[in-house]
């Protein structure tokens, strides 16, 4: 099992790889396998670990599907629903704006979720 979902995880990172190339949209890539492309910048401070905000995430499929909406109220570093946001806000200031490309296995945990 554990051998499937490394097979499964490095398609996944593969396929993100192809679409990043596939777009027009400048992404990097963040040193924990995500991409990122930032559609504004501030000067404000980086969020930090336990900062508390109001987050608005949209969820898609690399086909433009949109699988969730969500407006939660999130504290950075606790127990939030995308596992990736420990990883990602941490890197961001205050007031941004960006578009994460995350492979599943960062977003939702090799269990899944009910996206």
């Amino acid at each position: 099992m554990i051998e499937l979902n490394q097979q499964l995880a490095l398609a996944a990172d593969r396929q993100l790889v192809d679409y990043v190339k596939s777009q027009d949209t400048k992404y990097a890539l963040h040193e924990f396998n995500y991409w990122v492309h930032k559609l504004n910048s501030t000067d404000a401070p980086l969020y930090k670990p336990k900062d508390k905000l109001t987050l608005h995430t949209i969820v898609y499929t690399l086909e433009g599907v949109q699988l969730a909406d969500l407006v939660e109220d999130i504290t950075i570093g606790g127990q939030n629903e995308l596992r990736c946001l420990n990883f990602i806000l941490p890197s961001m200031h205050h007031g941004e704006n960006v578009e994460v490309l995350v492979p599943w296995y960062m977003a939702y945990g090799p269990q899944g979720n009910d996206f």
